[in-house]
């Protein structure tokens, strides 16, 4: 018979991001299922951002689609009215210009005569300026409305749809990595088990690697024996056992051998004692044949007793 102790696995479950507790669902003794919400902290900001984000998706999506699909007939008819209001303009423009250019040349004539002041002729060459740099300003713009008209007639090139699909790629990317720090915002249990440990509150701002639970699987105990290896023999893979334990009396429940080590753990006895070299053990993993029976009565860390009858 080997002496151990009963072991329940524990999930440490940690913060994975940094924020405010907003709200603790689970107390210490209470049960968990797989899957089930334990803590959850304040994600507004997050989801506002990925209201955002989402937003700029369905913008770039447009964009996109409407590079595929080229301009409307509506749109057309824009285009080619801001390409004739631009004409329309430069001309009148123009038309300025050359008025006040010929009225420069007169002013100056009479200033080279001496007839106006030079406050007068600094007048004149200023309105002069003045109308080249809207008369270059207008002729840019015609030349914006013509080119948006020839690429609305001519269809988007590859480059420009390549840069739409590249909008769209990073708005999607920009939302999954909002989305992945928002699952990160709901702690929950790994395995069906009993809440042992609750370390936050309401409210409490913790750091992402925070300690925040720690969930116990009390639905598959199981005992690990230190074998010497002058006994390993004795045991066998799926070897039926008989295991009782210090705190419920002599009454034994079945078992079997799960696991075997090929490694060897540690020397627990010297040469001096029982053989000419340094006994090695091995860990036996072994498992109840229904832990369901025990489940109220067994606790982590209970003296269990593995008799492997040879």
């Amino acid at each position: 018979m080997v002496q151990s102790y009963i072991t329940m696995d524990e999930s440490n479950i940690n913060a994975l991001t940094g924020g405010q507790i907003k709200e603790v669902l689970v107390k210490e003794g209470d049960l968990a299922k797989a899957g089930q919400k334990l803590v959850v902290l304040d994600s507004d900001t997050l989801e506002a951002q990925k209201e955002q984000a989402e937003a700029a998706l369905a913008q770039a999506q447009a964009s996109y689609q409407m590079l595929l699909d080229g301009a409307t007939e509506e749109q057309m008819k824009q285009t080619e009215l801001a390409v004739q209001i631009a004409q329309s303009n430069l001309d009148n423009v123009q038309a300025s210009y050359t008025r006040i250019q010929t009225d420069f040349q007169r002013m100056k004539l009479l200033y080279d005569a001496g007839d106006i002041s030079q406050a007068d002729m600094d007048a004149q060459q200023a309105g002069l300026t003045s109308a080249q740099a809207a008369q270059e300003s207008a002729r840019s713009n015609l030349e914006i409305a013509q080119s948006k008209l020839t690429e609305a007639r001519n269809g988007a090139t590859p480059q420009q749809i390549a840069a739409a699909q590249t909008g769209v790629d990073q708005a999607k990317a920009s939302i999954k990595q909002i989305q992945t720090t928002l699952d990160k915002c709901i702690l929950t249990a790994p395995v069906d088990g009993l809440v042992t440990t609750v370390n936050v509150k309401n409210g409490d701002v913790v750091s992402s690697g925070l300690p925040a639970l720690v969930v116990a699987d009390i639905y598959d105990p199981y005992i690990t024996c230190n074998i010497d290896e002058t006994k390993l023999s004795r045991v066998k893979l799926n070897q039926e056992v008989k295991i009782s334990m210090a705190a419920l009396g002599k009454e034994a429940f079945q078992g079997n051998v799960v696991t075997i080590n090929k490694a060897a753990d540690f020397a627990t006895k010297k040469a001096s004692n029982e053989a000419d070299w340094d006994i090695l053990t091995y860990g036996i993993k072994v498992e109840f044949d229904d832990p369901a029976q025990l489940q109220e009565e067994l606790r982590s860390g209970m003296t269990a007793y593995v008799d492997f009858g040879r």
